[in-house]
C-alpha cells in the first residue's frame, strides 16, 4: 500500500479497486503473497499457521464474550473462515467459524484448512473482498473511516 495508507480512503477497510494498493501489492494480494512475511511471527512463536485471523484492537473492544473465544489462541496465517469464504463471509459468520475451529481443534483439521488454503488462494481466488467488492470491517474504526 501506499505511504499514510491508513489515513487515506478507506482507512483500515480494503477495497476492490482501491487506489491506495500499489502495483505490485496488487499482484502479491491476488496471489496470497502479502501473508508470507507472516511465517517469520510463525517462527517467533506469535502466530500460528492455522488459526484465527489476526484482528485490530477496536473490533476486540466490541467483542462479546462469544466472540472474545476467538483471542484464547494464537493467530493464525489461515483459518477454517479463510477457507469457508474469507472476507465473503461478514464477520460474525467468520467469528463463529473460528470458535468452532477453536472447539474442535485437530491436527487433522489443520491440515485440511492448510491444504484447503493453497486451493481457495491459488485457483479460485474467491473472497478477497467483501460484498460489493469493499471488506467488512466488523464495526466502524475510529474516526469512522470504514465503508458500510
Amino acid at each position: 500500500m501506499v505511504v499514510d495508507a491508513i489515513s487515506k480512503g478507506f482507512g483500515v477497510t480494503v477495497a476492490e479497486g482501491d487506489e491506495r494498493i500499489t502495483r505490485v501489492g496488487r499482484i502479491l494480494r491476488t496471489w496470497g503473497l502479502d501473508e508470507l512475511p507472516q511465517v517469520l511471527n510463525v517462527l517467533a512463536g506469535e502466530m500460528s499457521f492455522v488459526g484465527p485471523r489476526p484482528t485490530l484492537s477496536y473490533q476486540v473492544e466490541h467483542y462479546d464474550e462469544f466472540q472474545r473465544r476467538r483471542l484464547n489462541v494464537h493467530p493464525g496465517i489461515t483459518s477454517l473462515a479463510v477457507v469457508s469464504g474469507r472476507n465473503a463471509l461478514p464477520w460474525r459468520e467468520r467469528i463463529e467459524l473460528d470458535v468452532w475451529y477453536i472447539d474442535h481443534w485437530s491436527l487433522k483439521s489443520d491440515l485440511k484448512i492448510l491444504f484447503r488454503t493453497l486451493w481457495c488462494v491459488l485457483v479460485t481466488r474467491e473472497g478477497l473482498y467483501g460484498k460489493d467488492g469493499v471488506n467488512d470491517s466488523f464495526v466502524d474504526p475510529p474516526g469512522g473511516t470504514a465503508r458500510t
